[in-house]
């Protein structure tokens, strides 16, 4: 079993209804996608991909499968900064879209 299966697979054991997720680097949703489905319409997921030409394939595949619950973003995340600050409108724009403003210290410890 490859890498991406086995985090899918992982991931998919959690109980992450209305949760808040992260795809950082989301590509063309392989995990944004199943996490979409996994939060519910009471979770989000945030699906970070900073190439427009991939973006607008993720963006498609989100609409596509209706998954309303998550936002497409076009930043890239800087995991070094000591802080960082996203600001961006949900894309596919649509009635209700809200922006995502976030400030949050950076962890350089992991356990």
């Amino acid at each position: 079993m490859d890498y991406e299966a086995k985090l899918a697979a992982f991931y998919s054991q959690l109980s992450l209804h209305g949760a808040d997720v992260i795809d950082v680097g989301a590509h063309i949703g392989r995990h944004a996608i199943p996490l979409a489905n996994l939060v519910g319409l009471e979770g989000t997921c945030y699906a970070f991909e900073p190439i427009p030409s991939v973006r607008q394939v993720l963006a498609a595949n989100i609409s596509q499968l209706g998954l309303n619950n998550t936002v497409c973003l076009s930043h890239w995340v800087n995991p070094i900064a000591s802080r960082y600050s996203i600001s961006s409108q949900i894309y596919p724009k649509s009635p209700g879209s809200k922006n995502v403003t976030s400030t949050m210290p950076n962890r350089r410890s992991f356990s």
